[in-house]
């Protein structure tokens, strides 16, 4: 997926504010997009070993049940907590884009009032204050009666990105620890997948498996292989295959199997990707909110992290 820049950024070396904090607003709003499309693709993977497993249980006979939500992912509330901090920092950016007139100014208000509550209320771990934190945004930047009309909105966009730039650097941060943890939760789970898979394949193969319990007792029989249950690789272990399978079968889902381990791959690596882009976006605003002369390149560098890691999500979302 490429984004390109607001006409007018690529050619031109000094813009009005005005133009940076639109084209800043378009590269967080593509950016954030992504980053939530990651946290579902990493889900993904946990459902992907949870029906796994089912699958497992329900050829060996054993009790199972139709998975359609994942079990084995991260807690609910800190999935919750996470989009939560996604939709404030999306609803800031969107309103970013559109700060140009006293309308859009006071969105921008209330959005940036909405991402200080949720960066402050989520550091304590609890639900967002029912009250704002920070006295409306509004009545501090004032509206700058006297200077020219559009002079004026820049004004007190600029400054709304003054005062909210340091919760959102708060925001961002937890953030990216949320993503990291979402990277080894998921990289955890795909190894479960992994075995999980490849003992189905090999139970695809079995008739019988018959386990000596010693000497003038006869022996147990199972369906499957179960590491649970007994020693699969012990010496008093007897593996009989299914002369009549269906070795078609088999490498259908052989095939199946590796490629929805190849997106599953693709999905960690966009969640690790995430925390750069993130990143960026922190350092962006705060030089945004520095009246920095150097964020023009900082917008360039967000897009073209956020480019590569909108491929990842791609490439997850084909292999499957």
């Amino acid at each position: 997926m490429a984004i390109f820049l607001p006409a007018g950024l690529a050619a031109c070396a000094s813009l009005p504010e005005t133009a940076k904090v639109t084209a800043f607003g378009t590269a967080v709003d593509a950016g954030v997009t992504i980053v939530k499309q990651v946290g579902v693709e990493n889900a993904n993977i946990a459902l992907l070993y949870d029906k796994e497993a089912q699958a497992g249980r329900y050829m060996c006979g054993d009790d199972w049940e139709a998975v359609t939500k994942p079990k084995s992912s991260i807690k609910p509330e800190a999935i919750a907590f996470r989009v939560k901090r996604l939709e404030a920092l999306a609803a800031y950016a969107s309103a970013l884009k559109t700060a140009t007139d006293q309308s859009g100014v006071d969105k921008l208000a209330d959005a940036a009032n909405n991402l200080i509550v949720t960066a402050t209320s989520l550091v304590a771990a609890s639900a967002p204050a029912a009250s704002p934190l920070v006295a409306p945004i509004g009545k501090i930047v004032g509206k700058g009666v006297g200077l020219a009309i559009q002079d004026r909105y820049a004004r007190q966009v600029n400054s709304i990105i003054a005062v909210t730039d340091p919760s959102l650097q708060k925001l961002v941060s937890q953030l990216v620890t949320d993503m990291s943890k979402v990277e080894r939760a998921s990289q955890q789970t795909l190894k479960d997948y992994k075995i999980a898979r490849d003992v189905n394949l090999e139970n695809m193969r079995v008739q019988q498996v018959v386990v000596s319990t010693g000497t003038g007792t006869p022996p147990d029989t199972y369906r499957c292989i179960d590491g649970e249950k007994f020693d699969p690789t012990g010496p008093n272990v007897r593996v009989i295959l299914n002369e009549t399978e269906d070795r078609g079968a088999v490498h259908d889902r052989l095939i199946i199997g590796i490629d929805q381990e190849i997106a599953a791959q693709a999905a960690i690596e966009a969640a690790n990707r995430s925390g750069p882009v993130l990143t960026k976006i922190a350092v962006t605003h705060h030089a945004l909110a520095q009246q920095s002369p150097d964020t023009n390149a900082d917008i360039r560098e967000l897009l073209s992290l956020t480019d590569a890691l909108a491929e990842l999500v791609s490439a997850a979302k084909e292999e499957k």
